[in-house]
């Protein structure tokens, strides 16, 4: 009896010690904070939000692991709703949106994710337990979610989005920047995970001289194009502009135009 239960049980143990080992490797709870990404919204070379995750370690070798979004400076977070902070695809993000705050710190940091893991150093396993148990924390069972900003720009109020998304669901599984936008004319909504709308204005030029097209100041830099059909295949050109205006002359009206950030 003695020998075959040797037998059955050695293979076993072997299996089990390379399990604990790969996901010991790939799955270590950070013991302080770490800066997962930096967003630059704007494009100006300052960051305007960032993702930190959190581990602390307790009595009993027992992680409480957490990662916030975080606005940087005059930046904050914004709720979708009282029961929701993470927008949906086409939502207006505007300033009807109420600023999110974290009820444990009083401050705009939203969690995004959460966990508590637990090594076992007799079985050389870690268990892993929603941080919050039955009650749902961050974006908790999804691999995409959508986090609204205001941003201040000088003196100036915009809103922007942040996409974040994970190959899969699991608890331990981080979320990473998706991308992002912003709208750069000022107290303007933007629907999250879209591009901004900007409103390109036209004004009857005197003596039939034909038309000009206007658009905000904060797009100065963007490219005016145009194109004569738009049946594909649609080809859009460069259109001569003076920063924030166009005059189209009566011999060009039948063109179509569009406003394009610039790579």
């Amino acid at each position: 009896m003695t020998g075959p239960s040797h037998k059955l049980m050695l293979p076993r143990i072997a299996i089990a010690l390379l399990v604990c080992f790969s996901r010991l490797a790939a799955f270590e709870p950070p013991g302080s904070i770490t800066n997962l990404a930096y967003i630059d919204l704007n494009g100006d070379g300052a960051n305007d939000v960032r993702l930190y995750l959190m581990g602390a370690k307790s009595i009993n070798d027992v992680f409480s692991v957490v990662s916030e979004v975080r606005g940087i400076a005059e930046n904050v977070v914004l709720s979708r709703s009282t029961d929701s902070a993470f927008f949906s695809v086409g939502d207006a993000i505007s300033t009807e949106r109420t600023v999110y705050i974290d009820q444990a710190s009083g401050l705009s940091w939203l969690p995004i994710s959460g966990y508590i893991a637990y090594m076992d150093y007799e079985s050389l396993v870690w268990y892993i337990f929603p941080a919050r148990g039955n009650s749902p924390f961050g974006a908790e069972g999804k691999t995409d979610v959508i986090v609204g900003i205001r941003l201040r720009v000088e003196a100036n109020v915009h809103y922007g989005w942040v996409r974040f998304s994970r190959p899969d669901a699991k608890l331990e599984t981080l979320f990473s920047v998706a991308g992002s936008d912003w709208n750069p004319v000022p107290d303007v909504p933007i629907r999250a995970g879209f591009p901004p709308e900007i409103p390109i204005a036209s004004e009857i030029l005197p003596d039939s001289a034909g038309v000009r097209l206007s658009w905000p100041p904060g797009t100065s830099n963007w490219i005016l194009e145009s194109t004569r059909r738009l049946s594909p295949p649609v080809v859009w050109e460069p259109y001569p502009a003076g920063g924030t205006y166009a005059d189209v002359p009566p011999e060009e009206a039948d063109r179509f135009f569009r406003l394009r950030r610039p790579e």
